[in-house]
């Protein structure tokens, strides 16, 4: 994690073949001093697989600041794709 970002919010994002979410409540993301991870259980990661074949984990940042978040355009960044 970059130190002049260590207030922004930090989101998982977990998205079907068509860029739509497919959780309302993603796994929180656990912060490191240098990483970021987070744990889906298997029961779970099958769940999501059988109803939408395809998983596109991402994550995204923005500033915590509303004034700073406001100018921030948000670019998730692609983690990996899951295919069943």
């Amino acid at each position: 994690m970059p130190a002049d970002e260590k207030d922004w919010k930090r989101t998982l994002l977990i998205d079907d073949s068509n860029n739509a979410g497919v959780l309302s409540d993603p796994p929180e993301l656990k912060r490191g001093k240098l990483t970021a991870s987070f744990t889906i259980s298997g029961k779970k990661l099958k769940e999501l697989l059988t109803k939408y074949r395809v998983l596109k984990f991402r994550f995204a940042s923005i500033p915590s600041d509303p004034k700073k978040a406001m100018l921030v355009r948000m670019s998730p960044i692609h983690i990996c794709t899951i295919y069943l």
